[in-house]
């Protein structure tokens, strides 16, 4: 769905490979032209939409204290490594609008078509991969309204600031489910060096050790 999504926002290259095309929707979300800026709400009142001018949209959220950059991007970055379509591309972007400067934050893509889930039974539909991907990542707050559904019963996971903190005493912490996540996933995840991935070097070494925990909890408990 993010694919399609993404060629009628103007993204050229609905054909190519995943990876390529998620590779230009994070140029663009970098680089394109913006032509508004409309404050979004939601469980922030700061939150903004930012309309480019090639048409395609994205959710700004500035930095401040209940809120990682960081942790957005880094989630994203670590979707797209491990093939987990359920995440938008997400980019780190200081944005001026109307000579104000609102700061440096996290600027997500916007799948138009979808709607937040608020009924609870959605916290036992994530996706498998999703899933593995949330407790990989100790993201924390996970909760209704923080999952969007799409055309096709497509599920989206949005609003993880609050992740790869595990001195993090937030509610709503992720377990792994009885769903066995794809062979491509648990292959992906094998294979990735934690060390070595610069979208991970900003971690300290306690996080680093938590999430080589749980990658291990995931592969020992889907072996």
């Amino acid at each position: 769905m993010l694919l399609r999504e993404a060629a009628a926002a103007g993204v050229p290259g609905a054909g190519v490979q995943a990876g390529a095309l998620l590779g230009r929707i994070r140029r663009k979300l970098t680089t394109e032209e913006i032509v508004s800026v409309e404050i979004l709400g939601g469980g922030r009142s700061d939150t903004r939409l930012v309309t480019f001018a090639n048409g395609m949209k994205a959710v700004f959220k500035p930095p401040g204290s209940l809120s990682s950059t960081e942790a957005e991007v880094t989630l994203s970055s670590l979707a797209e490594a491990l093939g987990v379509g359920q995440v938008p591309p997400i980019v780190e972007r200081e944005i001026t609008w109307q000579g104000r400067n609102l700061g440096r934050g996290s600027l997500a893509y916007f799948v138009s078509g979808t709607q937040p889930v608020f009924e609870s039974q959605v916290l036992h539909q994530v996706p498998p991969e999703l899933n593995a991907l949330e407790f990989l990542a100790i993201a924390r707050d996970r909760h209704v309204g923080n999952y969007l559904r799409g055309p096709g019963n497509t599920m989206i996971g949005i609003d993880y600031s609050l992740s790869f903190n595990p001195a993090s005493v937030v509610r709503d912490r992720v377990v792994l489910g009885e769903a066995r996540p794809s062979p491509e996933f648990l292959t992906r995840l094998r294979g990735l060096d934690l060390d070595a991935s610069p979208f991970l070097a900003w971690l300290s070494p306690a996080q680093r050790d938590a999430i080589k925990g749980n990658r291990q909890a995931i592969l020992d408990r889907y072996r």
